[in-house]
C-alpha cells in the first residue's frame, strides 16, 4: 500500500483487532493520524466510508493479499503524545504544517487542508510529553474495555537509539 496518510496502510490491520479501539499516537504532532475512522478510503475501487462525510478520501493501491475492511474500526478514545503538540485551531501551527509538505506532491496540500478541517470539527486530545516517561499515564486514561493501540508514523527515526529501546520496553511492559 502507498500514498496518503499513514492510516490508509494501517486501517486493514486496525480492522482485524478486537473492537472497540483506543488509539495512542506518540509523536502525534497535530493529531491528524488519530482520525482514521473519520476519513474515507479508496483502495483501488474498494471503498470504505468514514464517519465524517466532509473528511478527505485517502486513496491507496493495495499490493498483494491485503485484508481490506468493509468499514472503519470502532474508535472510542484517542490521544496523542508529543514533545511539542501542534494545535489545528492555531493559524501559526497550521502554517507550519503546510510548510512540511514537499513541493510537487500532487494533492497533498488539498488532503492536508481537508484533514485539518476534519480535526477542527472535533480536535483529538493531545498531551505534551515524552514518549517513554509520559506514555503510561496517557494509556492509563484509555477505557478499560477498549483494545489500546500504541503507534507512531515517523517519530522513532528522530529518537536516540537508547530511548527507542526504552520505548519498546515500556510498550512491552504495558502490554
Amino acid at each position: 500500500l502507498h500514498d496518503a496518510l499513514p492510516f490508509s496502510t494501517l486501517l486493514p490491520a486496525l480492522a482485524l483487532l478486537p473492537q472497540p479501539l483506543a488509539l495512542v499516537e506518540v509523536g502525534a504532532s497535530a493529531g491528524l493520524t488519530l482520525l482514521p475512522d473519520r476519513y474515507s478510503y479508496d483502495y483501488a475501487g474498494h471503498r470504505v466510508a468514514g464517519t465524517d462525510p466532509r473528511a478527505p478520501v485517502l486513496a491507496c493501491r493495495p499490493r498483494g493479499p491485503v485484508p481490506l475492511p468493509d468499514k472503519v474500526p470502532d474508535i472510542v478514545w484517542r490521544a496523542g503524545l508529543d514533545l511539542n503538540p501542534l494545535d489545528v485551531t492555531n493559524d501559526d501551527d497550521v502554517r507550519w504544517l503546510r510548510c512540511l509538505v514537499w513541493p510537487g506532491e500532487t494533492g497533498r496540500q488539498e488532503r492536508l487542508s481537508e484533514a485539518i478541517e476534519t480535526a477542527r470539527r472535533d480536535p483529538p486530545r493531545l498531551y505534551r510529553g515524552d514518549l517513554v516517561t509520559d506514555l503510561p499515564g496517557v494509556i492509563g486514561e484509555a477505557p478499560p474495555d477498549a483494545t489500546v493501540v500504541v503507534y507512531h508514523s515517523a517519530v522513532l527515526a528522530y529518537v536516540r537509539r537508547a530511548d527507542r529501546a526504552r520505548f519498546a520496553e515500556t510498550v512491552s511492559e504495558l502490554a
